[in-house]
């Protein structure tokens, strides 16, 4: 009877848990473990386990999301559920991460370590067998080895995937990281292959990056015009979609001033940015304030000011056209 009276609030707590209900759900689940009456080790690991999950799922104290999954874990699992119990407690070590991030700011020796913290697990379910985590786990693995350094371990982990079986957002991350790897690893040729087969069609961080890195490679292989071009197409689409990609301007920004100033390099280089910029049929108000921003930063502060006459000038026939309809 005992027995039947934990799996019945074991039971309850999953339900609340299901429900997104995770205060009651932790409550429930301590209360449980700390009765003391606990009188099965089914039991008592599967309070452990779903105790972690109500951690991972809500995104908070995820320190003891960890605690309770390394718990479980001393149980007897499945090896597919090992594998699901790292997997997710590699997730969580990323949202350390982001959380740690945002607060500094750069790769301190704590990012660092979690991301090490996340490598190891992510490792551990990183098996074709467990086919509901590998291609997750191994993209997973391929940015925490990127944001590491290590590049050929990058290329490892995706050149073991079957590619076949990606789906479409899948492709354009590994080609991202592919050629992402291969640029740190200055070989430019297979970089860019990588980054030319990336979906840009798409306004987010995966097409700002895989953008910025076909305008450099280019540029790192002389080929300045067809380098210019993706990084004025870059700043198009971020103007386009300021509320996800302006953070990306300010590096857009730098690399044409490291071009301009690259002694492998002369004016010519920029005036194509520039040509480019004013050529664009749709004349928008955002490309000439980005040529008045580029002018600025070539110190050419009249050319600067004409161009952003231009814009002011687009503006106010922007607004004369809204006010009619």
């Amino acid at each position: 009877m005992q027995n039947a009276k934990e799996t019945s609030y074991l039971n309850e707590a999953i339900n609340l848990l299901n429900k997104g209900n995770f205060s009651d759900a932790e409550t429930l689940l301590k209360t449980l473990l700390n009765t003391g009456n606990v009188k099965t080790s089914q039991i008592e690991k599967k309070i452990y386990y779903y105790l972690g999950e109500t951690y991972y799922r809500s995104k908070s104290d995820l320190m003891r999301g960890i605690a309770n999954f390394q718990k479980a874990l001393e149980y007897d699992f499945l090896n597919s559920e090992k594998a699901e119990i790292y997997y997710k407690m590699g997730e969580i070590y990323l949202f350390m991460i982001d959380d740690e991030e945002e607060q500094l700011g750069s790769l301190s020796d704590k990012v660092t370590s979690l991301y090490q913290n996340a490598i190891n697990n992510f490792e551990k379910c990183n098996d074709p067998q467990y086919e509901e985590y590998y291609i997750n786990s191994s993209i997973y693995l391929a940015e925490c080895y990127h944001m590491l350094n290590q590049y050929q371990k990058v290329i490892n982990v995706l050149k073991s995937l079957n590619h076949e079986e990606l789906n479409a957002d899948d492709q354009r991350e590994v080609q991202l990281y592919f050629g992402s790897a291969y640029f740190a690893m200055r070989d430019f040729q297979k970089a860019l292959i990588h980054h030319k087969n990336v979906d840009t069609s798409i306004p987010d961080s995966i097409t700002f990056r895989s953008l910025l890195l076909l305008g450099k490679g280019y540029f790192c292989i002389g080929k300045s015009l067809i380098g210019t071009k993706h990084l004025v197409q870059l700043i198009q689409i971020i103007y386009k979609n300021l509320e996800i990609g302006s953070h990306f301007l300010d590096t857009v920004f730098s690399i044409i001033k490291e071009i301009f100033e690259d002694e492998f390099n002369d004016e010519f280089i920029v005036r194509e940015i520039l040509e480019f910029v004013k050529k664009s049929p749709e004349k928008d108000v955002e490309l000439f304030e980005t040529l008045g921003d580029i002018y600025l930063e070539m110190l050419q502060d009249e050319k600067a000011q004409e161009s952003y006459a231009i814009a002011q000038t687009l503006l106010m026939e922007r607004r004369s056209r809204s006010n009619l309809i």
